[in-house]
């Protein structure tokens, strides 16, 4: 079986999604959120705690060519049968709001800086300053902590014993030395704790 292509596959959700989901400003330019920050939100902040296998599942299921989201983005799952209604709160209730929120925490640093020809330098538009760096890092954390507190109540979700059998391609964890059952090695915000 040959390798997926997750950078070549469909993101779970759209720069819209995370500009009305997380942003303050509706009319935040879209085209500050590239496709690919999307994805990096993916690979380093939902795939492992979803588990390799159910990642793999739900974005194979967002790239179908019948799909199982509608041109709205909504999940339908249609293509799931006997538990579309719990794919469907999954995705929209809890994936997608965790996302939205990991995404925005990767996007920041690229809309508070622009990198070009000139280097690195800050984005200054016309009625607004930048916030100094000591803002911009706790602001930062707040967005993190917010994204992390949506990924852990979509986990506690899935490890209700009231959706035992619902999401059958779901492992209960991930399969990586810093999600783990016992809990005694963690991962947070990049940095591994005993």
């Amino acid at each position: 079986m040959a390798a997926i292509d997750y950078m070549g596959m469909k993101t779970l959700v759209t720069a819209g999604d995370v500009i009305s989901a997380t942003m303050t400003n509706s009319n935040t330019d879209e085209t500050l959120i590239k496709e690919e920050v999307i994805k990096i939100a993916e690979l380093a902040h939902i795939r492992e705690p979803l588990g390799a296998d159910f990642y793999d599942y739900l974005k194979t299921e967002n790239n179908e060519t019948t799909p199982c989201w509608d041109s709205a983005g909504a999940c339908t799952l249609e293509c799931v049968i006997d538990t579309e209604s719990s794919y469907k709160v999954l995705v929209d209730n809890y994936l997608k709001p965790a996302l939205c929120w990991f995404v925005k925490f990767e996007v920041l640093n690229d809309m508070q800086y622009n990198s070009g020809s000139s280097g690195v330098v800050s984005n200054v538009p016309e009625f607004s300053d930048p916030v100094n760096p000591k803002i911009l890092n706790a602001y930062k954390q707040d967005v993190y902590r917010k994204a992390k507190v949506l990924l852990d109540t979509m986990i506690s979700f899935l490890n209700d014993p009231d959706n035992d059998g619902c999401f059958g391609h779901y492992k209960n964890g991930g399969d990586d030395l810093c999600i783990n059952k016992s809990n005694v090695v963690t991962k947070n915000h990049g940095m591994i704790i005993y």
